[in-house]
This record gives C-alpha cells, sequence and structure tokens, in this order.
C-alpha cells in the first residue's frame, strides 16, 4: 500500500494572464509514505517547494532518501 497525502500541489493555469500565474508548481506539506510488511515506513515528509517561471530546482539527498519518490507523486504515479 502506498499513502500520498495530504495532496497539496497546485499547478498553474497557463491561460492565465495574471503575475499569479508566474508560480508554475506549488507544493505544501508533500507526504508520501509506504507500507512495507505491517509497518509504514515514510519515504518523504512535509515536502514544500515553489518554482517560479524562468526557476531551476534540483531535489538533492542521499541515495534512498525520497528524490525519485517526490518526482513519481508530483507526475500523479503513485
Amino acid at each position: 500500500m502506498i499513502d500520498v497525502g495530504p495532496k497539496a500541489i497546485s499547478v498553474a493555469d497557463s491561460s492565465a494572464p495574471d503575475a499569479a500565474a508566474e508560480t508554475l508548481l506549488d507544493v505544501r506539506g508533500l507526504s508520501v509514505s509506504y507500507e512495507v510488511g505491517s509497518r509504514p515506513v515514510h519515504a518523504a515528509r512535509d515536502v514544500s517547494f515553489t518554482l517560479a517561471r524562468g526557476e531551476v530546482v534540483a531535489l538533492v539527498g542521499e541515495s534512498g532518501s525520497g528524490k525519485s519518490t517526490i518526482g513519481h507523486a508530483l507526475m500523479g504515479l503513485l
């Protein structure tokens, strides 16, 4: 079982002409856990960031720190 919650991901409407559309991706409090056996394993806890037009964001961490899990959650693959 995979638990992704609470989903606090918003994506800007590219057709919106106002300045608020400069924020392309807003992630707040993203947490992901997997059930291994009978206990949950927390792959990511309370991840938050904002990506604005023209910015580049890198997820950096050790092997097994949850980088791919965060990416998968953002793409809706979990």
